[in-house]
């Protein structure tokens, strides 16, 4: 079972976790726009991003991993990612941001929104883990996601 409280016992560290988050969000909202650059590449998309905040986060102002991987390649990116999606439930779910082409690379995240959502320090977070992968990593919702 996961819990928050196993990996931060301490109020001490939870302060100090609260304050770097701060720092971190405070970071970001300072950034750079890059859509500007971003949005002279060709239109054809090879790459596909799905997935939560991870991915998404940053969209506006091009400054999220999908677009640094763009302008990293000097090629637009489909960024499908959506805050607050889950793999496994819910009105918006990953899979459903997949979308049938012929795909260089498809890139997915997800997971962390289901265990915020799910599961509890007292119980659930095993079942929630099993419905998002086996063990082995081969099947269920992050290993096949448009098949589960």
């Amino acid at each position: 079972m996961l819990c928050w409280k196993k990996y931060f016992p301490s109020k001490f560290l939870i302060k100090e976790l609260q304050i770097f988050l701060a720092i971190v969000l405070f970071g970001m909202a300072c950034r750079p726009d890059f859509c500007e650059e971003y949005e002279g590449f060709s239109a054809e998309q090879r790459i596909l991003t799905i997935g939560d905040s991870i991915l998404a986060w940053g969209t506006p102002n091009c400054t999220s991993v999908s677009h640094q991987l763009g302008l990293q390649r000097e090629e637009s990116i489909s960024i499908g990612a959506i805050n607050g999606t889950q793999l496994t439930t819910g009105d918006s779910m990953i899979p459903d941001q997949y979308f049938e082409k012929d795909w260089g690379w498809v890139i997915m995240d997800g997971g962390a929104n289901d265990l915020n959502k799910q599961c509890s320090c007292v119980e659930g977070c095993d079942a929630v883990l099993d419905s998002l992968v086996t063990e082995d990593g081969t099947q269920r919702g992050m290993a096949n996601p448009h098949t589960s």
